[in-house]
């Protein structure tokens, strides 16, 4: 199969989700069929540089923010249309701008579009002008619809038919399929009781980390590392001063993100919003680690809370700080109950393997005295089900409704 993958950046230009996602994406899917990558990073990654069958072309050099969109729109149809007889499929990642741009494609050269959302702000139709005026328009015109989690699909459902698009809801619902993001799986660590904190994503503001870092006032004796970067470094920088144990390590490519998991005991993903399938969740209860994440977007779906790792309400400090402060809570976590295995051995078959953890559940401290049990095999065989990506499977195996749909 000829696919084309529609997606703004790679790192290491930009080191989002998505971006990251794309490019792995990308250099397994070349393994089995011709890839082509329409993108504005000028960069390619190392891990697609002179790889067979992959070829990235970048399809705008504006950077202007009024003048990118319109140039990155005629750009991207220009290299599109030159290479239309190469491609099968579209596949775009995020609903505007690439998605805009593989519909119309898709409508002009008769290709079909599969349009992956990322995140709950694509739909975001009462805050963001550019998804109420362009997202239901792509939706409508997308042969098939992705999302990382059934939450991010009923959240999807929920707002198209508060902004009066009913009917599209349906449409959307018929055509809509669960695709979750795939990791690279490292080797097995050995189980670990450390309590380091690590956080690792974009220093943005709608990520969070500003209650992270209110949250560790409340825990002198915690360190937390941070790695990332983007526009909130100084200002968080300035409000982590006379918080002891707070190192920033700055920009970090992909590759290197599990030797900071080997030194951490604990993930925190504080977020506000504007999250899928966490890339960083994945990779840390791969690595059989603690994860304390906030209850938004598809999170919930990954992360049950006390089972295998702790939730708390976005924007709350006092919460990250304090784990749960409910005593009952604090006995589910240490003591799983009936319910809680049975929950297990459900998130085992859902996963498509139906073996038994193969190491046993072992119990870390928070910092805020809070006790999780970790099971690191029953991670590995979680995600083990997920290494080969669910994107390569839905668009390639014969078997695969879309591709009796698209071939």
């Amino acid at each position: 199969m000829k696919i084309g993958i529609l997606v703004a950046g790679l790192p290491p230009e930009v080191l989002g989700g998505a971006e990251t996602q794309a490019m792995r994406a990308a250099a397994r899917l070349a393994e089995r069929h011709e890839v082509t990558m329409f993108t504005r990073s000028a960069t390619v990654p190392e891990s697609l540089r002179n790889r067979p069958r992959c070829l990235v072309v970048r399809r705008c050099t504006a950077r202007r923010r009024g003048l990118r969109f319109v140039a990155d729109l005629l750009g991207s149809l220009r290299a599109l249309a030159a290479r239309r007889h190469a491609l099968d499929v579209l596949v775009a990642y995020q609903s505007v701008i690439d998605g805009l741009i593989a519909v119309i494609a898709g409508r002009w050269w008769s290709l079909p579009t599969l349009v992956w959302i990322r995140s709950e702000v694509e739909f975001d139709f009462v805050g963001s002008r550019q998804a109420r005026w362009l997202a239901p328009w792509v939706y409508r015109r997308a042969d098939r619809i992705a999302v990382q989690t059934a939450r991010l699909g009923e959240q999807l459902q929920v707002a198209l038919r508060s902004a009066g698009h009913a009917r599209l809801a349906d449409s959307v619902a018929a055509k809509s399929c669960v695709i979750g993001n795939g990791i690279e799986l490292a080797a097995p660590s050995a189980a670990s009781d450390r309590t380091e904190l690590l956080y690792v994503g974009r220093l943005a503001a709608d990520k969070g980390v500003i209650h992270l870092l209110e949250a560790m006032r409340c825990c002198p004796g915690a360190r937390l590392t941070i790695v990332g970067d983007g526009p909130e470094r100084e200002r968080l920088q300035a409000a982590a001063r006379g918080i002891a144990h707070i190192q920033f390590a700055g920009r970090t490519p992909p590759e290197q993100v599990p030797a900071w998991l080997a030194q951490a005991g604990i993930v925190v993903l504080p977020s506000l919003r504007n999250e899928g399938l966490p890339n960083v969740l994945l990779e840390a209860m791969a690595a059989g680690l603690v994860v304390i994440a906030s209850r938004n977007a598809g999170i919930p779906d990954l992360v049950r809370d006390g089972e295998n790792g702790l939730l708390v309400e976005p924007g709350d400090s006092r919460a990250l700080a304090q784990g749960d402060p409910c005593g009952e809570c604090r006995r589910r976590v240490a003591r799983p109950t009936a319910s809680t295995r049975a929950q297990r051995c459900a998130g085992l078959c859902l996963a498509g393997d139906h073996r038994r953890p193969r190491k046993p559940s072992r119990r870390v401290d928070t910092p805020g005295g809070r006790r999780v049990n970790v099971s690191g095999g029953r991670a590995r065989d979680h995600h083990q089900a997920m290494e080969h990506h669910a994107q390569d499977r839905q668009l390639a195996e014969p078997s695969s409704p879309l591709h009796r749909q698209w071939c």
